[in-house]
Order: C-alpha cells, then sequence, then structure tokens
C-alpha cells in the first residue's frame, strides 16, 4: 500500500518573505533571479507565480512564491535562496548605505557645496541592499555626497547648530 507519493523535482517553488514596502516591487509573471548559495552557481530565472495578498499576522511579512526549473535536480528543497528583480533595464540614483541617515523626520545625506562646505538634504530613498540604497527624489545626478562620516557632520552639526542642520564649513 502506497503511504506517499512524491513528485519529481524538475520544477520548484521558491517561497520568499518580504516586508510590505518590498512587495509592491513584484507582480505575477515578472521574472525573478534566484541564486542559492549552496551551489554557487549563476542566478536562475524565475517566474512569480503568486503574491499573497494579506500581510502575515505576527511578521508583517508578505509571501511570493516563485516558480523555479530544476532541470538537473540540483536545488533540493529547504535550501536557502535570494531573489532579485530586474528593473528591466531602468537605471535609477544609488548612493552607499552608510552615507544616509535616518531619523523620526526621515533619511538625509550631507552633500558638499560649491564652496566647499557641507549642507544636509532630505531624501526620499527606494529599495536597496546592505551596500546601496536608490534615491527617489532629493539629490541630482553628480552631486558629492559624503559617503563616510557623514554621522560625524551631522553630529557636529547638531552640536554646533542644535537641531537646526544648517550648513557646514569644513
Amino acid at each position: 500500500m502506497t503511504i506517499l507519493k512524491t513528485q519529481g523535482l524538475n520544477t520548484l517553488w521558491v517561497e520568499a518573505q518580504l516586508y510590505a514596502n518590498e512587495s509592491g516591487n513584484f507582480k505575477e509573471n515578472d521574472r525573478v533571479g534566484v541564486s542559492f548559495p549552496d551551489l554557487g552557481g549563476p542566478a536562475i530565472i524565475g517566474k512569480v507565480e503568486f503574491i499573497n495578498p494579506e500581510l502575515s499576522d505576527a511578521s508583517k511579512v508578505d509571501l511570493v512564491r516563485i516558480s523555479i526549473p530544476n532541470p538537473q535536480g540540483l536545488i533540493r528543497p529547504g535550501m536557502l535562496a535570494y531573489i532579485s528583480l530586474s528593473s528591466g533595464g531602468k537605471r535609477s540614483l544609488a548612493v552607499p548605505a552608510s552615507a544616509i541617515i535616518t531619523d523620526g523626520k526621515g533619511s538625509m545625506v550631507w552633500v558638499r557645496n560649491p564652496d566647499g562646505s557641507f549642507s544636509p538634504k532630505m531624501i526620499k530613498t527606494g529599495v536597496g541592499n546592505d551596500s546601496y540604497i536608490s534615491v527617489i527624489s532629493g539629490i541630482n545626478a553628480g552631486e558629492v555626497v559624503v559617503t563616510n562620516g557623514a554621522y560625524l557632520i551631522n553630529s557636529e552639526s547638531i552640536f554646533k547648530n542644535g537641531n537646526a542642520m544648517g550648513g557646514m564649513k569644513m
């Protein structure tokens, strides 16, 4: 008597847990790159099959299900996977994550003025990773942004000027 019958592993699902602001970047049938650190190979292109319309109560994350091919059978259920969505060839402005200072008022960066001083600029950030974060608005391409020491400049500005973020001569 058969107790359990398994299907072939030629096609698998990758279930990704995304924060609500990240899941808005995905739509059903989008092409997604899926990489497996255990395999060390190039990303496999999968297709978004399902986006859960409801957030998890406990963790406030959204579930996205991606279908991927597995013709060689190298991928096994339970393996860790990373997903990435192509921007469709669109380019965006991005700054190093170390350049952004976030507080209760929003996100800001320090930019260099033509006279050598630095000024804070409020920005609106988009998606990013540990290294870079996209900037939707607030700065323009070509502006020089402080990437290391932004927190120090911000602290010195608060120390000298109070909480009013005025420009600083450095």
